[in-house]
């Protein structure tokens, strides 16, 4: 240990010697903002060089989203004497940084300053942030796996009422409830086998849900092609009206397009262009359509699901007849 006498212990170098050693940034700055004093964990934070920082006044080392948040902070700390807030700041070599700050204002010289001294707790705000997500994503699978249990109990208990029934249209009603059921089953499965619970892939869905269809009708004289864009996704919300639609529109190609027909065409099309998505069902049936007279159950569900969409539906003759559904997500 050397001696007392050459030892400098000047309240200088004191204090330099303990800024430097401190873990995380400091830096002293006027009622200006501009700033007078800092270390070199300002510079690592911020990306700024020495030559920069020097010029530089405080609210710069933040991006436009901060300057105002930093700014009340600023002022809240003169008023009352200290302050805390939590700045994210945008380095050149590391990304976005959190920083937790504490400042205490002092009067220099006849002047008012703020000392603030800063911590980069990035790293726990993610562990936060990546707690909340796992949490949030284990109720999401919780919610979808319940909600596809109910559904299936709710199609067991019609197909059983089903089969009880005696008089033939009501046994029809209820199967094509069932099927209705199942096409919200569907993209329910799908949504929980997916990763992101935020949207569903619509491309596999319209197949299977064809397959289910055409399985329940035992059409052999039905030709079924699908047509739909890559990369067509819908969140839940936008998904299930969307499924039922598909789901009505193709089943009444198959009860009425198809009808008499010695061979039955019937197209699916799902596209996107400009953020407008258009749903086609087109069977090249030749009977007559007007929507405006036609009031069965399904399609007063269809431009119901459609006004859910904020969509609209149209009808058009064209070789056979197409169902159009045009919505915005």
């Amino acid at each position: 240990m050397p001696k007392q006498e050459n030892l400098d212990l000047s309240k200088e170098n004191l204090i330099e010697s303990l800024i430097k050693s401190m873990p995380g940034l400091f830096v002293l700055f006027d009622q200006d903002g501009r700033i007078h004093w800092w270390n070199k964990r300002l510079e690592h934070y911020s990306g700024y060089s020495e030559e920069q920082i020097k010029d530089m006044k405080v609210l710069e080392l933040v991006d436009e989203h901060n300057k105002g948040f930093l700014n009340r902070k600023i002022e809240e700390t003169f008023q009352k004497g200290e302050a805390t807030a939590e700045i994210r700041i945008n380095t050149s070599s590391e990304g976005a940084l959190l920083i937790l700050l504490t400042g205490v204002s002092l009067e220099l010289q006849g002047g008012k300053f703020i000392i603030a001294s800063g911590i980069d707790i990035t790293s726990k705000e993610q562990e936060r942030l990546k707690k909340i997500i796992d949490e949030k994503n284990t109720l999401l699978e919780e919610v979808h796996h319940r909600i596809k249990n109910n559904l299936s109990v709710v199609s067991s208990l019609l197909s059983m009422q089903g089969d009880q029934a005696k008089d033939e249209q009501v046994k029809k009603l209820l199967q094509e409830s069932v099927t209705r059921v199942k096409s919200m089953s569907m993209v329910h499965q799908m949504l929980y086998e997916q990763e992101d619970f935020s949207k569903i892939n619509f491309q596999p869905y319209v197949k299977k849900l064809v397959e289910h269809l055409a399985l329940m009708y035992k059409t052999q004289n039905t030709s079924i092609e699908t047509e739909v864009d890559d990369h067509i996704y819908f969140d839940l919300q936008n998904g299930v009206p969307c499924a039922l639609i598909i789901h009505e529109l193709t089943s009444n190609a198959f009860k009425h397009g198809c009808k008499g027909q010695e061979k039955c065409k019937i197209k699916i099309s799902l596209t996107r262009e400009q953020g407008v998505n258009t749903l086609t069902v087109y069977d090249n049936g030749t009977g007559s359509f007007d929507l405006k007279k036609k009031k069965g159950l399904g399609m007063t569900l269809i431009q119901g699901l459609a006004s859910q969409l904020k969509g609209k539906l149209d009808v058009q003759k064209n070789g056979g007849t197409s169902f159009i559904v045009t919505f915005k997500t």
